[in-house]
């Protein structure tokens, strides 16, 4: 997924969830499901082709993911780059 896709894209969904007074037009649903369509359907994809993100191992983005969302001690959290 590229940076662009983070910068542009997902940056103005993020903004539009976020703050739903300076859009009252677009409906949080349909803000929602267009993020989750955009950042959360291509990790499908890859995760029904592969058991890792980026490939048949594990990667710094699969650790990344791991530690963010479901560490073994909540103290342990730290962001891999």
């Amino acid at each position: 997924m590229a940076i662009s896709t983070h910068d542009c894209a997902f940056k103005q969904l993020l903004d539009q969830y976020k703050y739903p007074n300076h859009y009252p037009e677009i409906k949080q649903e349909t803000v929602l499901q267009e993020a989750s369509e955009l950042m959360l359907k291509p990790m499908e994809v890859a995760l029904q082709q592969h058991r890792y993100l980026l490939g048949n191992g594990p990667s710094l983005i699969a650790i990344q993911f791991w530690v963010w969302s479901d560490p073994p001690d909540s103290t342990f959290r730290v962001g891999l780059l």
